[in-house]
């Protein structure tokens, strides 16, 4: 798609190792990072390509960048990321005093 919000899927395959190939808007490189496949957005020939390219590392066994998805959604997503964070915030904000 061409508009995404923060991408419920994607997490879920990238906690469980799983390849991704998704387009490369924004909101999605900032919950990805470096642990999936990119297409261009509206480019299905590029698509085509990055989907062969990851079956061809599937079925040869080579190791792609979604097996650090887990490490990632484990670091950034878990409520314990999430509580750390804020707890972050709101130090700094009171540090601001």
């Amino acid at each position: 798609t061409l508009a995404e919000g923060f991408g419920l899927v994607l997490i879920e395959a990238m906690y469980f190792g799983l390849p991704v190939i998704c387009s490369d808007l924004e909101v999605l490189k900032e919950v990805a990072g470096d642990t999936v496949t990119y297409f261009r957005a509206g480019d299905p020939s590029d698509l085509s390509e990055k989907m062969i390219e990851a079956y061809e590392k599937y079925v040869n066994n080579e190791q792609g960048p979604h097996l650090q998805g887990k490490q990632r959604v484990t670091e950034l997503f878990t409520i314990d990321a999430f509580i750390n964070s804020y707890v972050s915030l709101y130090e700094r904000l009171l540090n601001k005093k």
